[in-house]
């Protein structure tokens, strides 16, 4: 696992230093080498320090690569074939901070989104990979209970998807993976993002403040807002909402949506070309 923990991390460090199909830097270099350091490299666990703009898509990467080597090993997916067990996944946390924030609550932070990301293993089996994450604003030192409980309904709706899947998903008899895919977090990201032929914003600032707001107000205004919103741009909100042209779902008799998520990763989960623009060093 050690082999496997370290040859991901050499990969998807690697790759984040490719440029793009235009012969763009998609992620900001020092040096040559991405903004990120490496703090603890063992067994399956892995710490690092990064740049925010590098964390989301570092993390993602670092699952879906670390999954498929174990599984590939014999030394690790292996043994768990002849064990007749599942294969082999890993969960994340992200927590996006301040420069200036206490770096110990970051870790402990993310330690904290890591444990919700392995609610993945009670859901999907062992062998699925998950990553949750906060982009925290405040300077305070933040528990990961209270920033839940903040945004999460009176009737019990949680304005978050989290966590999110990461790679295949090979079985979900409950649903419990439906709409809280990395796939979905990143087309709900696009949608917010679209640009017209311009390079505008197709949903403007006050537009999405104002779908963010409608969050707070409950299932019904929020739908409401984004009916609004639909009629205006058209096809161009495809995407932020389900097949049902709802906002949220229902997983457990509990009700979800990911825009909010969407909303706060937009801006570390830019369209390659965009990222490209802002980070390139002068």
């Amino acid at each position: 696992m050690d082999d496997c923990a370290a040859e991901a991390l050499r990969r998807v460090v690697a790759a984040l230093k490719e440029p793009d199909d235009e012969g763009r830097r998609p992620f900001r270099l020092i040096a040559g080498e991405p903004a990120l350091l490496p703090l603890v490299l063992g067994g399956d666990d892995l710490t690092v320090v990064c740049d925010g703009s590098i964390a989301l898509p570092f993390a993602e990467r670092y699952l879906t690569e670390f999954a498929r080597l174990a599984r590939e090993d014999d030394r690790v997916g292996g043994l768990l074939r002849q064990a007749e067990r599942q294969g082999l996944g890993a969960c994340a946390g992200v927590a996006i901070v301040k420069r200036h924030y206490p770096f110990h609550s970051a870790v402990g932070l993310a330690e904290e989104l890591t444990k919700e990301a392995k609610a993945v293993k009670n859901a999907l089996g062992q062998d699925h990979c998950a990553l949750s994450f906060h982009v925290l604003y405040e300077s305070a030192v933040a528990e990961l209970s209270r920033l839940r409980e903040e945004t999460t309904l009176p009737d019990g709706t949680r304005l978050t998807a989290q966590p999110y899947v990461v790679g295949d998903v090979i079985a979900d008899p409950h649903g419990w993976a439906g709409h809280r895919h990395w796939n979905d977090l990143l087309r709900r990201v696009a949608a917010l993002t679209r640009t017209d032929e311009d390079g505008r914003r197709v949903l403007s600032g006050a537009q999405a403040h104002d779908l963010r707001g409608g969050l707070f107000h409950g299932r019904g205004v929020a739908d409401a807002r984004y009916r609004l919103l639909a009629d205006r741009v058209g096809r161009h909100a495809d995407g932020l909402a389900g097949e049902s042209g709802s906002l949220f779902w229902e997983v457990e008799g509990q009700g979800l949506t990911g825009l909010l998520d969407a909303m706060n990763a937009t801006g570390f989960l830019l369209p390659r070309t965009e990222r490209a623009e802002q980070e390139q060093p002068v």
